[in-house]
């Protein structure tokens, strides 16, 4: 495979999958060694399972994948960054695999990143909203059993309890599917966010926390009018490098107001959000991909 020099493949695909399935966490169940694979559109359909692994040299088949493990590409094909008609585009083929990877079929919806063609005529990429919404019905509505320690999930836990739950089993009250949640050790309360709301489980009681769920804009205050993700978050992180609570979507991020910052400035409003930021301009090591690169404009 021909990678473009000022972009390895090690780095396309972290930042893939970071788009893909920033909503949920990775389910560990067996499946065979069948792979799907994607090739050139062609009439009428192209759709082909098998359980070979050789490719078949240059054109037609471009990739294939493997559930929850590997990923290959063809390395007699020509793949190039931008989609400029001089070779076969990366990104959507490898973003159409990493669907795979994580579980998805294919989709007969044109746009789809999941259709079974490759579209040699699209310029600019974006996730279709059904590409989304199918990750999210995998990933939105259940959760696992998490080991810290040894950064692992289990299928199956010491007391035999086994996983994936549905949310709505494991967490009465709370909303599902969720777009993202996070745990906040100082209250002890898991926070599920959903659309444009917020809704708090305390853990202690294993009950919802009466008078959620509330408005994300109530809930965490903007400090600058008008600059608030108002829903639909991408993601919620604590951290500990920052000492801060993070929510990302799209290409930016809020952080909110700390216990340490209300001390110094009591002013400051709890859980207040501060201004916008670039996730590339916080975050160097994630997807620092300059825009150009993916066929997009800058906004």
């Amino acid at each position: 495979m021909q990678l473009p020099s000022s972009l390895t493949l090690g780095a396309t695909l972290f930042c893939l999958t970071a788009l893909m399935s920033g909503r949920g966490e990775p389910v560990f169940k067996k499946r065979d060694h069948s792979d799907t694979q994607l090739k050139k559109n062609r009439a009428p359909r192209i759709l082909t399972i098998r359980t070979a692994e050789d490719f078949d040299g240059t054109g037609q088949i471009f990739a294939h994948a493997w559930y929850l493990a590997d990923i290959h590409f063809d390395d007699a094909e020509h793949f190039v960054v931008t989609n400029n008609g001089q070779g076969i585009s990366l990104l959507p083929v490898a973003v159409h695999e990493i669907g795979h990877a994580l579980g998805l079929s294919h989709l007969l919806r044109k746009g789809s990143i999941m259709h079974p063609n490759y579209n040699t005529q699209s310029e600019n990429f974006e996730l279709d909203w059904l590409d989304r919404k199918a990750m999210q019905r995998l990933y939105g509505t259940q959760y696992w059993h998490y080991d810290p320690i040894n950064d692992m999930a289990f299928t199956e836990d010491a007391h035999s309890t086994r996983y994936p739950k549905l949310i709505s089993e494991g967490f009465p009250g709370a909303p599902s599917p969720i777009d993202t949640a996070y745990f906040d050790r100082k209250d002890r309360n898991i926070y599920f966010f959903r659309g444009d709301e917020v809704t708090a489980f305390t853990i202690d009681l294993n009950q919802k926390v009466s008078g959620f769920p509330k408005k994300m804009v109530d809930f965490f205050p903007p400090m600058v009018a008008g600059d608030h993700p108002v829903g639909n978050l991408d993601a919620a992180f604590y951290s500990y490098t920052h000492r801060a609570l993070f929510f990302l979507k799209d290409q930016y991020f809020w952080r909110v107001v700390s216990e340490q910052e209300r001390q110094v400035s009591p002013a400051l409003p709890v859980r207040g959000l501060h201004g916008r930021g670039r996730v590339s301009e916080q975050w160097f090591d994630i997807c620092d991909i300059h825009w150009s690169m993916l066929g997009v404009s800058p906004s």
